[in-house]
């Protein structure tokens, strides 16, 4: 076979320079490695059920076993602080093989004619051979074949061990064969490791062998890898910068011969996450047909596939109806999901954890509502927030596309008069913009709790549909007016909205449906701070009110007693495996945070619901407050996200998320700094970020002295969907796919 110049050119320059010049040479100095590409690429995203290992989910298994192992290995290389370039899983066909190596041998294990030498005769489009990481330094190349080999202590282990070595051995050595074609003087490093295996497992031959690394050999494997930089042999810099082009390029390239450079960008990996999560395309079978279904529209030719190509098992996974698929663009649902949308009972409450689905579902309800029941009498939509918030607009958008939608606010913010006369306007005020719009779908923001005698409840029995979305930021807001209005109180939206509908459920034909997350209750956690730090809050609501039913807490328990119809949902599927298991930790410290004299909630456990990967969430923790750092370590993530030569995230796409407690950490002095330094950002309150779904998103929050004042925080985070996710904590006394800023003036 004669070698292709011209396909190796277009590897080297057209490809594998411009992926070396835009993304690793364009870092300007910054310390730790370039990784190519920068999140690991989940393959193998299905959730499997325990205890359902037969059939496709044995191989399944195994599948993801070893990609988890390679994850391992992943993030240890990611945490070097040298200025390497670190590829995973570069792949590469004979046809690529050979615009390098022309004249190489055969190397199929399976091959007919036997282990002798001889040429290689595989097809052009047919895979040569596979890496799972190379790590290219100023004067070395370091390869790693990652093993995902769990031992189960029987005699087969010893087999598959060995076979694992050599199969390892025979990879490493291909990959081998080709960077000594591009230069021979480049020296090669090489290990199998195996991060599922401790080495007391393993025989002492093992322990031996230097190429042969286990799960103890990963805490220091970038200190072996350092060491090799330090050696005095050196490979020119021209030669070195050749074999990277080269490798990228490889890397970058199809078995097709296409490429996309963007694939080496963080922020295209983020916006590729995201349509993910945001369609639900949390299966290996909902992926591909996604992928058909894109090459049918685009015109290209699709592929032959497998008549019976086997997928997974899972059956608390199914897919959407079609109702969701076509207006929410929705591919999945959990079974509980599912349940709860063909769900036809008059009172329902839906207990669930931060992306469960729970507003999806809610959503999908309601336009089917809409689209299959046009004689009802209206859907009221309470939410909590006001009238700017995302949350509201996103639902506007999707509802003035199918029906007329009005929102109408209940604020008597600003009102004048004394707060009994405050409340009686604001109800009139509620009551003349819902006599002057015409749509029989409302979105009602709920601003402020306290309502006057029961015109509230009259309000809402005049609608057939009722629902109430992140009802606990309901609760968090009663709490919060009862004690701000502390010299009078003559009923509130639990007490005189909702639980008469309930009590009163003969006398009227409104259906009431709940939606709520027990565990992002803020007072149930400044219950528990309070507790914590001396207080009994029963004993300073008796005192504030002299009656005991003030606590919210009563009140959320009378009215979730009388629904029979429960339904819990527990899978997060709007975050990536990173975020989604950093929120489970926090809410299980919430929960086992036993408190006396505080009444404890029990909300579900959560539960991983599929295997999509994405950046390590990063939480930074500032010591004292100094706004030129602030906006200098801002400024440095800001331009990981919005500065890329091959894409970059817009305004809609990432955001700066700020709370603060303190005068000289105002929102507005931040986002005037940031402006001065060009960064063009969203900046937004919490208050308006409630349910927000932005691919990406860097918090600012000040916490005080208080004791779980970071968990509170990190509490507060979870009504946000990203999935790269920085918190930076600064303490003075919270994506995905993102950041987070805390800082302390007395840490």
């Amino acid at each position: 076979m004669k070698t292709n110049t011209g396909l190796r050119h277009k590897i080297e320059h057209r490809i594998g320079r411009q992926i070396l010049k835009k993304i690793h040479l364009s870092r300007n100095g910054t310390m730790g490695p370039t990784m190519i590409p920068p999140v690991p690429d989940s393959k193998f995203i299905d959730k499997l059920p325990g205890g359902v290992l037969e059939g496709s989910n044995i191989q399944e298994k195994e599948h993801q076993d070893a990609y988890e192992a390679e994850v391992k290995v992943y993030r240890r290389l990611e945490e070097m602080k040298k200025n390497y370039i670190v590829i995973h899983q570069l792949e590469f066909t004979h046809e690529h093989y050979s615009a390098f190596l022309k004249d190489h041998l055969c190397n199929t294990k399976r091959c007919k004619r036997g282990q002798s030498d001889h040429p290689c005769h595989k097809e052009p489009k047919q895979t040569e051979t596979e890496c799972d990481f190379l790590v290219m330094g100023q004067s070395f190349v370091a390869v790693l074949e990652v093993k995902g080999l769990r031992l189960q202590y029987t005699d087969e282990d010893k087999i598959k061990l060995k076979g694992c070595c050599e199969s390892a051995f025979l990879q490493r050595k291909r990959i081998k064969e080709l960077i000594h074609s591009m230069h021979s003087s480049v020296r090669i490093f090489e290990f199998t490791c195996f991060p599922n295996i401790f080495m007391d497992d393993v025989e002492g031959i093992y322990h031996k062998d230097d190429t042969i690394l286990f799960r103890e050999d990963l805490e220091s494997i970038g200190s072996k890898i350092d060491s090799y930089e330090d050696d005095s042999s050196i490979v020119s810099n021209i030669v070195m910068e050749k074999l990277r082009c080269a490798l990228l390029g490889l890397w970058c390239i199809n078995h097709e011969g296409e490429w996309n450079l963007k694939k080496c960008s963080l922020t295209y990996c983020i916006k590729e996450i995201d349509q993910k999560l945001r369609k639900a395309l949390v299966t290996r079978k909902s992926v591909d047909e996604q992928k058909l279904a894109e090459t049918s529209k685009s015109g290209k030719k699709r592929k032959e596939k497998a008549k019976h190509k086997k997928y997974p098992i899972n059956s608390k996974i199914v897919e959407a109806p079609q109702l969701l698929k076509d207006r929410l663009k929705i591919n999945c649902l959990t079974q509980d999901q599912l349940d709860v949308f063909n769900c036809e009972e008059r009172f329902v409450w839906v207990e669930g954890i931060a992306g469960s689905g729970k507003t999806i579902t809610m959503l999908g309800k309601i336009i089917d509502i809409i689209l299959n029941k046009p004689q009802h009498r209206g859907i009221l939509v309470i939410l909590p927030g006001i009238e700017r918030c995302i949350l509201i607009k996103r639902h506007l958008e999707l509802f003035n596309d199918i029906t007329g939608c009005a929102v109408v606010t209940y604020n008597y913010e600003g009102v004048k008069g004394d707060t009994s006369s405050k409340v009686a306007k604001a109800q009139r005020n509620l009551t003349e913009q819902l006599r002057n719009t015409s749509s029989k779908l409302v979105l009602l923001a709920i601003y402020d709790t306290h309502v006057y005698d029961d015109d509230m409840y009259s309000i809402i029995t005049s609608f057939d549909y009722v629902f109430v979305d992140d009802f606990q930021a309901l609760v968090d807001k009663l709490q919060i007016d009862c004690f701000d209005e502390r010299t009078w109180f003559t009923g509130h939206i639990l007490s005189k909205g909702l639980l008469p509908v309930l009590t009163n459920g003969s006398k009227n034909k409104t259906s009431l449906w709940i939606l709520c997350d027990e565990g992002q209750a803020l007072h149930s956690q400044i219950n528990k701070t309070a507790a914590s730090n001396g207080f009994d809050l029963s004993e300073m609501c008796n005192f504030l009110y002299g009656k005991s039913e003030f606590i919210v807490n009563f009140w959320t328990s009378q009215l979730k007693n009388h629904f029979s119809v429960q339904f819990f949902l527990t899978v997060n599927f709007r975050n990536t495996l990173e975020i989604s298991a950093l929120s489970s930790v926090i809410r299980k410290y919430g929960q086992d945070t036993d408190l006396t004299g505080v009444d404890l909630l029990n909300p579900p456990e959560q539960e991983i619901g599929h295997v999509i990967r994405g950046p390590v969430p990063v939480i930074y923790l500032l010591k004292e407050y100094s706004p030129a750092k602030l906006v200098m370590m801002l400024g440095a993530e800001v331009r990981k996200l919005k500065e890329s030569d091959f894409d970059r995230l817009t305004n809609e796409d990432f955001a700066i998320v700020q709370h603060s407690t303190s005068n000289d950490f105002t929102f507005g002095g931040l986002a005037y700094m940031c402006m001065l330094k060009g960064f063009d950002i969203t900046h937004i309150s919490p208050l308006l970020s409630v349910s927000a779904e932005w691919p990406a998103a860097i918090c600012v929050y000040q916490f005080t002295s208080a004791k779980n004042s970071l968990q509170l925080s990190i509490v507060k985070w979870q009504h946000n969907s990203c999935n790269f996710f920085k918190l930076y904590p600064i303490s003075l006394h919270r994506t995905f796919k993102s950041s987070c800023l805390l800082y302390s003036d007395n840490t």
